[in-house]
């Protein structure tokens, strides 16, 4: 868990969980072949993996947008709203919300 929280206090530092890097890695190349459905398989793995890192649910709401899944993209959207605000994030909790609204309202395809 310190880990991930480091990770989510700084968005610019390296993963330091191997099995978070190595699949966004994987994630990453299977969004360049294509593959969308792959790489949100594999960033759900990295959010439930790195639980409490904001980021990490937001780039999985993004990838389930690109595969079709806006219920389950809205949940993870929830879930980083959530995980920002209790960091003590309200600008990013705001940021996240406001794409969440902009992809309910179809305005917003990634």
């Amino acid at each position: 868990m310190l880990l991930t929280h480091t990770r989510a206090m700084n968005p610019d530092a390296p993963y330091t969980s191997p099995v978070i890097q190595a699949a966004l890695n994987q994630a990453k190349q299977a969004r360049r072949r294509g593959k969308h459905r792959k790489a949100m398989l594999l960033m759900r793995k990295a959010a439930f993996e790195g639980q409490e890192n904001p980021t990490l649910w937001t780039r999985y709401a993004l990838s389930c947008l690109r595969d079709g899944r806006d219920d389950e993209a809205q949940k993870a959207f929830s879930q980083a709203v959530w995980l920002n605000r209790r960091q003590g994030n309200p600008r990013r909790a705001q940021v996240t919300e406001e794409i969440a609204e902009k992809a309910r309202s179809g305005e917003f395809r990634h």
